[in-house]
């Protein structure tokens, strides 16, 4: 017992000077003692405005160009290599159509792309280093039509078409979806995608809705005009269109004003 109480004793003045350093630097805050923590997206923030999914990402830009004076080309600005399993999807309506909210992408990665058809797909992007494939491929009852070739980057590209029938609830006639699972064959770098679009499948004026997914979610949804294979890329398909001018060079790029991403789902 002698012995204990001097080294206790000790002990409780350490203790006391420890924390009367910790309290003149700072480090104790008055009161009880909380651990700091951060509001989730959705709660409101200082202001008390709701803090938006789409206002703490990036914005994507998209943009119609030629390449080469005739190749449709879409080039989308966004940090698509952030994102595992993305893929886009394009779908094409006329202006006779509707574009319903209720239409949705065909979520071609998740539910589509795998067993042979996977195989096939990749067996046509190594045939397109010596050769341009085109083949069809019927997989689960479903048909589908693959095209490989050296695109605009000059470097072997995939895209996946596939003819959706006429539903009597949403739309009178067939769409073609246009789908690219794979984008890194498609990147300029980890920023930008150039996609080269299948225009012989929709050469009349119409629009195009644009889906970014990632796995089966859309990270973000857009639409913009598409003056149809005769017209000129970038002006509003409604529009009279303009001739090229003949004294445009053959590389020349002809870009459309940039437009934000209409929605973005977390």
């Amino acid at each position: 017992m002698k012995r204990f109480w001097p080294w206790s004793v000790w002990m409780m003045g350490l203790g006391l000077g420890i924390l009367g350093q910790w309290d003149a630097f700072g480090a104790v805050p008055a009161g009880s003692f909380r651990l700091p923590s951060t509001p989730s997206p959705g709660q409101p923030d200082g202001e008390g405005k709701p803090a938006a999914f789409s206002e703490l990402g990036p914005t994507a830009r998209l943009e119609l160009f030629y390449a080469f004076a005739k190749t449709p080309v879409l080039r989308i600005s966004y940090p698509w290599k952030e994102y595992s399993w993305a893929s886009v999807e394009v779908r094409f309506f006329s202006l006779t159509e509707v574009d319903d909210e209720r239409i949705q992408p065909l979520f071609f990665r998740t539910r589509y792309w795998n067993g042979k058809l996977l195989q096939r797909g990749y067996e046509c992007l190594l045939r397109a280093f010596d050769v341009p494939v085109e083949e069809s491929f019927s997989s689960d009852g479903l048909q589908w039509h693959l095209v490989a070739d050296r695109f605009v980057l000059g470097q072997p590209g995939l895209y996946v078409v596939r003819e959706i029938p006429a539903d009597p609830t949403l739309r009178t006639k067939s769409a073609i979806a246009v789908i690219y699972p794979l984008l890194e064959h498609w990147a300029a770098d980890e920023t930008h995608l150039c996609l080269e679009l299948p225009g012989r499948y929709y050469p009349q004026p119409g629009q195009l809705r644009v889906w970014f997914l990632r796995d089966n979610r859309i990270v973000w949804t857009q639409k913009l005009g598409w003056p149809g294979m005769k017209g000129v890329l970038g002006t509003p398909a409604s529009k009279t269109q303009e001739k090229p001018s003949p004294a445009s060079r053959p590389e020349e790029k002809l870009p459309a004003k940039a437009v934000p991403a209409e929605k973005a789902v977390p």
